[in-house]
């Protein structure tokens, strides 16, 4: 057998291993059930990448994102290692079709998302191929009380219950004692060797920059460096994008509103230096590896220290000096609070709303299970006296039980005339808000649609004004409602799968105390960011290792503590 550090030079390149990497890799190959904890940058990637080289058989890797998934065949394929990634249904490859090539090809790695474990016939086929091992990526997911839940990586356990014999290996970049519990009690294996490395980056000096103009101050921040600023909403991204841009500085935005060509193209014009700063919401940065980031900046508040200390954890990969910093100004801890702390349904709260679904879709006592129904959030929250986000958690929380299942679907093409007169579309025009952008697009882009319905295209208007679907729905519905425009196709916000029959109090009562478990580790996490933010008095890195359960005396001496300045 080869030793693991000739596979290291030869394959990778590189003459050492990261600390921790070498345990982990041991750890595998001896065929230890394995949970391993590497902060952002600490090389997750290789620990079940190289161990594909010794073992028999095919490692199987559970990843959350097909970008990511892409990412890294193309990587492995580069350096002569045999991998693929199921990628959804087409005419040229289905899944029984990449199925047979699991089965009956030679490849040492292979990635799947866990969505793919809902389908029996998947998992009956997959267990034909010779699996020895199976690494699971961003293993935070599969646990509600971390950051990033996926109800779908709790359906892992059905693959592990087939592949029973399999060496197992989960992988995440930050975890509580609460997360790493719960990762491994949802997996239902025993003997679970837990190997973590410090959650300390000694390079990165933590800042908290209090700004009332928090443009003014991110200007005088921003250099001619690798930087990525993230935002809490791709209309914000775009903004900064463009304040940016207007002050000599050269940046791009990047966001889930973005096309998947378009994300490919900003991504490697900010690898190849042409763009020097990346305005992203916080989907982005998994997987991506930048060595040399010098500046992450927080445009708006982290929701938690674990998703802060990940973003944050993107700079300074190449080990030298970095800034992690977060802009705030007097107004947005009483927003923080109203938009997180206050919007936490309570039980009367999911027994209202569970029941006022069920009326408003008229769904009878013992019936529902199967049916999907179209659900418009703004006009349930508006015809019941509902908060929105509070019942977009909710939502959010019976699909976690697996009452229902969200699907978020827009009609692209819909039908519609605008029937007012010249003089009240001009004066709507004039207002200069996203509706009135909205109006204005629709007679440039349809001359018709004074006279007869016209189909009108969703996409072709979110590439005209640059603003999401949702943004242009809302829109829409507002002049339906003004009475200045008629709609033909009723516009659907989500989609509801009904999962289990109504049955109101046996449904609702037993999910209570999760319920109040939830709120109370949101609480604690919540409460936990606004102290690190806040307290200006104990040494950042001492806040962030202690909440992460890791002793640290020392003062850092680099972040805007006063105990380190």
């Amino acid at each position: 057998m080869k030793e693991i550090e000739d596979l290291l030079r030869s394959y990778w390149g590189y003459k050492s291993f990261k600390p921790q990497q070498k345990k982990i890799i041991n750890s595998i190959i001896k065929g230890n059930n394995t949970l391993a904890i590497l902060p952002t940058g600490g090389g997750k990637s290789l620990c079940y990448q190289l161990p594909s080289l010794i073992l028999e058989g095919t490692t199987l890797v559970i990843s959350p994102l097909i970008a990511l998934m892409e990412e890294q065949v193309g990587l492995l394929k580069k350096i002569g290692i045999s991998s693929f990634y199921f990628k959804s249904e087409s005419p040229n490859s289905s899944t029984n079709q990449q199925l047979d090539n699991l089965i009956n090809g030679n490849y040492k790695i292979v990635y799947c998302s866990p969505e793919k474990f809902v389908n029996k016939d998947f998992l009956n086929k997959i267990s034909q191929a010779n699996i020895n091992h199976i690494a699971i990526d961003e293993a935070h997911c599969i646990s509600e009380w971390g950051h990033e839940f996926r109800p779908s990586y709790r359906k892992i356990r059905k693959l592990l219950n087939i592949l029973s014999s399999v060496t197992i290996s989960a992988f995440t970049g930050s975890a509580s004692k609460l997360v790493k519990k719960d990762i491994i009690k949802s997996l239902e294996l025993e003997n679970f060797k837990i190997i973590e490395s410090s959650f300390e980056r000694k390079n990165i000096s933590y800042k908290i920059n209090h700004a009332n103009d928090k443009n003014k101050a991110l200007l005088k921040i921003i250099q001619n460096e690798s930087s990525i600023v993230y935002c809490n909403t791709r209309k914000t991204a775009e903004i900064i994008s463009r304040l940016l841009n207007k002050n000599g500085y050269s940046s791009d935005y990047f966001h889930g509103g973005v096309s998947l060509i378009l994300k490919k193209e900003k991504l490697l014009k900010w690898h190849s230096e042409e763009i020097k700063t990346i305005i992203a919401t916080t989907a982005f940065g998994m997987g991506i590896d930048k060595s040399n980031v010098r500046k992450v900046i927080h445009y708006n508040f982290p929701n938690s220290i674990e998703n802060y200390y990940q973003e944050s954890g993107r700079a300074g990969r190449d080990g030298k000096n970095a800034d992690a910093i977060i802009l705030i100004n007097d107004q947005e801890k009483k927003m923080f609070i109203q938009n997180n702390l206050n919007t936490l349904p309570d039980k009367f709260d999911l027994i209202k709303t569970y029941k006022n679904i069920c009326s408003h879709l008229q769904i009878p006592f013992g019936e529902g299970q199967g049916n999907s129904y179209n659900f418009e959030l703004s006009s349930f929250c508006l015809k019941y006296n509902h908060n929105k986000k509070i019942t977009l958690n909710l939502l959010r929380f019976l699909e976690n039980k697996n009452l229902i299942k969200l699907n978020y679907v827009f009609n692209k093409k819909i039908k519609i005339h605008i029937h007012s007169n010249i003089r009240v579309i001009k004066d709507s025009i004039k207002l200069s808000t996203n509706q009135s952008i909205i109006l204005e697009s629709l007679l440039r882009c349809y001359p018709n649609i004074l006279n007869k319905k016209i189909y009108v295209s969703i996409n072709k208007l979110e590439n005209v004004t640059k603003l999401t679907s949702e943004e242009i729905i809302k829109s829409i519905n507002f002049y339906e409602k003004s009475n200045l425009l008629k709609l033909e196709n009723t516009i659907s916000e989500l989609q509801l799968l009904w999962l289990k029959p109504r049955e109101d109090n046996y449904t609702i009562d037993p999910l209570i105390s999760q319920l109040n478990k939830i709120n109370e580790i949101k609480k604690n996490k919540y409460q936990n960011i606004l102290n690190f933010i806040y307290n200006n008095k104990i040494c950042k890195t001492i806040q962030m290792l202690r909440y992460f359960g890791e002793i640290k005396i020392d003062n850092c001496m680099n972040c805007s503590s006063t105990s380190c300045i």
